[in-house]
């Protein structure tokens, strides 16, 4: 029963993207920022070989809005990307990149990042959004 309620505001395909979003996103967004020079693409010349560690338990510390600098940033996009899907409920994945879009300008102008988003957000982003279209190309991109 409660699941019904859940599935009528939050469509189940929805949750999977957030939640694929949570393991890939952050320990990607997490090896960069323990491995790449500051403010470069460079990586630095000893890449700590127990970056596995920080990796496992940055979709945790994503919960808290670490990487971001924001409290709660992923519940913020959450919301952003339900708003948008009551408007337009055909194109889910298209509705998730403009809410991490519309979340991380939003955050950017409370919060400058101060050099992190072109280092380690936005290569994240970049990555993250292509394995979540090859992994949900049928299921998603065929309703669009």
């Amino acid at each position: 029963m409660l699941l019904n309620k859940t599935s009528k505001i939050i469509d189940p395909k929805l949750l999977k993207i957030w939640g694929l979003h949570l393991l890939i996103f952050y320990p990607i967004c997490s090896f960069l920022e323990d491995n790449l020079e500051v403010n470069t693409l460079d990586f630095k010349s000893h890449i700590d070989p127990e970056f596995w560690k920080t990796s496992l338990f940055s979709p945790i510390n994503a919960l808290w809005g670490f990487w971001e600098k924001f409290p709660f940033f992923i519940f913020m996009a959450l919301g952003i990307n339900i708003i948008f899907n009551r408007f337009s409920k055909n194109k889910i994945f298209i509705n998730y990149i403009f809410s991490l879009i519309v979340s991380y300008l939003i955050v950017y102008f409370i919060h400058p990042y101060k050099g992190g988003i072109f280092f380690y957000i936005i290569p994240s982003l970049i990555i993250t959004i292509i394995i979540q279209m090859l992994i949900f190309k049928k299921e998603i991109f065929n309703n669009q």
